[in-house]
């Protein structure tokens, strides 16, 4: 079947006019489902490419899962296919864009177009507080209109007249011929020379950072060595020249570093896209580190590397690379995703930090190193022993103030005020949207597209805003969590559940005991963040303390953040209490996650103190703990023994109860030596597989809980078992649910 935009001469000489001009171009097709897959296939049989397919079920080969497409960076394909009939993944979306080649088409595959606003969009149920998926009208909505401003853009629907094609009326592009351009021969000659130090060369895609990579890895041969999330990714690298260095995974690099010879530069590709703690052993592991990443938000750890990592190297060296090479200035693909995701295309880093050996971002205290000592915050909340003024930490990175400044016509002040903006209010002012989002991307390591989805469409969001003669300074971010039923939240309790959403108030019922905080009302502050010139002035703290005014019949706040001291201080200042510590580092931020709470409500107040006051206790008990089993021990216990809690969240509760038990329990004593592990080969006695061995962990925890106590033990069990905080006649912390 003939496709329906002019004749198919006239797509191929469009295609080939691409290439000739080096762009890349999107095309949607909006229709039934069966309509949009027919023509998409045709189009894969006129054109001649690669036709990757990003979305499930697909057509044909080769073919991505959305959540996968990040592990193709690096990679270039002709031609590519992004099936959103079902789901819009923003973050694929973007990262299918990014392996596209010049004179290559995007086909976006599409619902009907009036339809699209309301088609429930399966994507909501990574970013969504909800339990079903939902429709998503004003992110859709927003799309709508970037594609129809992208003039560039060709959009084909099924039961309407086809568009017309024109020419493409740009100069011809200049093809990269493997040389070096001369900021790539600049780079190049500078690393040569360079001294002991840390590198870090930052791009958007197709700015060729790999293929310099390649070109200085030619310069010295035998002296490099690579590594890379995955040879896949490395393979542009490796490409370049004849005696490409050798490769390794970061794991076996790690392994194997002290047996290899020595070389005089480690390159790391990619390296936002490993987690952050693999890449601090890899950076120390050579005196030279040359690390290539693009930190867009959409891949890997993306803005955690510039601002959790960066800050922490040593003698780091920041570079920057502008000019695309793998397609032409002002691509119409890049830019329309640009428009359409907001994504800042201002360098990260800036150049002129480069030989300050001080990241321009360092001089925020809340990107200090990634240390822990946790002493210090157990011993803060166990006593406020200083009555001067907290110190008022900023939350947020170095960010330029110029691009949130919206206007001042809506404004009533030139002083600042603190707003609450809903989220209807924004969607009615869409450049204060914009400057929300894009401080919040700047300031926070974790902002994605995917937060772009939730700020439009998702339930539960709250806006707080300072703003000041038409410039927004600082802005708050909370999300409504909790009221689940209190069945439900003794399900998510005892392992056996684990429903989307809800993110502070279930771990503190799966991960710290408190099985009724899914049950209260509450709302977790998701993002924070304060623009540079507005730092210790108080905004910050005004912000969290309007949000408490603000909170209604809210129980609690809540807030998880990558642990480091001006962090902790900053939310101590605020008034949040530590109620707990991840067991392991974040692959994002290098930190372990805390999370802290601060009470609105009576009830608020009880669940704060007892977690506080647990948390404290099994920190201080870490290397010596107490020889009796505590009374709120055996309601976490019983979830370990009799139902699915983890082993490591009951680990202080383990250990008081083996020091309580004169049995031999030999895997739960070698387990808890060893700490928050996977069984491990030092075991004299383990089962085959981790399900037998976990079994058998629980086996001997019943037989010890047991002999202690029979009575206190059967009554555990029973309220442990599904339904039981109701028929069991233990006690659950005294909270009666009607």
């Amino acid at each position: 079947m003939a496709f329906p935009v002019g004749s198919e001469t006239t797509l191929n000489e469009l295609t080939r006019q691409m290439g000739h001009c080096g762009i890349r171009r999107l095309m949607v097709l909006s229709g039934d489902a069966e309509w949009a897959g027919e023509r998409a296939a045709h189009l894969r049989q006129l054109l001649p490419g690669d036709w990757l397919w990003a979305g499930p079920q697909p057509l044909w080969q080769p073919s991505c899962l959305p959540a996968a497409m990040t592990g193709l960076l690096g990679r270039e394909f002709r031609h590519g296919v992004f099936d959103a009939r079902c789901g819009l993944h923003a973050e694929a979306l973007a990262a299918l864009a990014g392996t596209l080649t010049a004179g290559s088409w995007l086909v976006l595959l599409a619902p009907a177009w009036d339809a699209w606003p309301t088609t429930i969009d399966q994507d909501s149920r990574r970013w969504n507080e909800g339990a079903h998926p939902i429709a998503t009208p004003h992110f859709i909505r927003h799309l709508q209109q970037s594609l129809l401003a992208s003039a560039e853009t060709l959009i084909v629907h099924q039961h309407r007249a086809a568009p017309a094609l024109t020419a493409v009326s740009r100069p011809r592009w200049q093809a990269p011929t493997g040389k070096p351009t001369a900021r790539q021969q600049q780079l190049v000659e500078e690393l040569v020379s360079a001294g002991p130090g840390n590198w870090i060369v930052t791009a958007a895609r197709g700015r060729g950072k790999s293929t310099l990579a390649g070109m200085f890895t030619a310069s010295m041969p035998g002296r490099c060595r690579v590594t890379a999330p995955s040879r896949a990714a490395a393979q542009v690298l490796l490409d370049y020249g004849d005696c490409p260095p050798p490769f390794f995974a970061p794991d076996a690099l790690l392994a194997e570093w002290a047996s290899l010879p020595t070389v005089d530069w480690l390159i790391i590709d990619e390296a936002a896209a490993i987690p952050m703690p693999v890449l601090r052993r890899l950076t120390a592991l050579c005196p030279r580190v040359l690390m290539t990443t693009t930190v867009q938000g959409y891949e890997g750890t993306g803005r955690g590397f510039v601002l959790k990592f960066c800050p922490t190297l040593d003698r780091p060296h920041f570079r920057v690379l502008d000019q695309p090479l793998r397609w032409a200035q002002d691509d119409p693909l890049e830019q329309w995703l640009i428009s359409a995701l907001w994504f800042d295309d201002r360098p990260t880093l800036a150049e002129a930090d480069a030989d300050s050996g001080q990241h321009p971002e360092e001089r925020s205290e809340s990107t200090a190193k990634a240390s822990i000592p946790m002493e210090s915050a157990v011993n803060a909340s166990l006593s406020r022993e200083s009555n001067a003024e907290p110190e008022r930490i900023s939350t947020s990175e170095s960010v330029s103030e110029s691009v949130y400044d919206f206007g001042s016509e809506y404004l009533e002040s030139a002083e600042h005020r603190i707003r609450c903006w809903p989220q209807d209010y924004l969607q009615c002012h869409p450049l204060r949207m914009k400057a929300l989002y894009q401080l919040l991307t700047a300031a926070h390591y974790r902002t994605s597209p995917l937060d772009l989805r939730r700020l439009m469409d998702a339930a539960g969001m709250h806006f707080m805003a300072a703003v000041d003669s038409g410039r927004l300074l600082a802005a708050l971010w909370l999300v409504d969590e909790g009221g689940l039923p209190p069945g439900l939240a003794h399900e998510i309790w005892a392992g056996r559940r684990r429903p989307p959403g809800n993110l502070v108030a279930q771990s503190l019922a799966a991960h710290g005991d408190e099985w009724q905080a899914p049950v209260l009302r509450s709302r977790r502050i998701s993002r924070i963040a304060v623009t540079p010139g507005q730092r210790r002035r108080g905004i910050g703290l005004e912000l969290v303390q309007q949000a408490v005014a603000a909170a209604g019949d809210r129980d609690f706040l809540s807030v998880s953040f990558g642990y480091t001291d001006s962090l902790w201080r900053f939310w101590r200042s605020a008034g949040f209490e530590l109620v707990r510590i991840g067991t392991h580092l974040e692959a994002s931020s290098g930190c372990y996650n805390a999370m802290a709470l601060l009470p609105i409500s009576q009830r608020g107040r009880e669940l704060t103190l007892r977690a506080a006051a647990r948390f404290v206790r099994d920190w201080s008990e870490k290397k010596h703990p107490m020889e009796t089993v505590a009374e709120d021990d055996w309601r976490c216990l019983a979830g370990f023994a009799f139902a699915h809690r983890p082993a490591d969240v009951c680990l202080p509760a383990l250990r008081r109860l083996l020091g309580a038990s004169g049995l031999p329990l030999p895997l739960l004593r070698q387990w808890a030596a060893q700490g928050p592990l996977m069984p491990s080969a030092s075991f004299q006695a383990k089962p085959a597989g981790r399900k037998a061995w976990l079994a058998e962990m629980r086996q001997e925890a019943a037989e010890a809980m047991w002999l202690l106590d029979r009575e206190t033990c059967l009554q555990w069990q029973a309220w442990s078992a599904p339904g039981g905080y109701v028929t069991s006649s233990a006690a659950g912390d005294g909270v009666i649910f009607s």
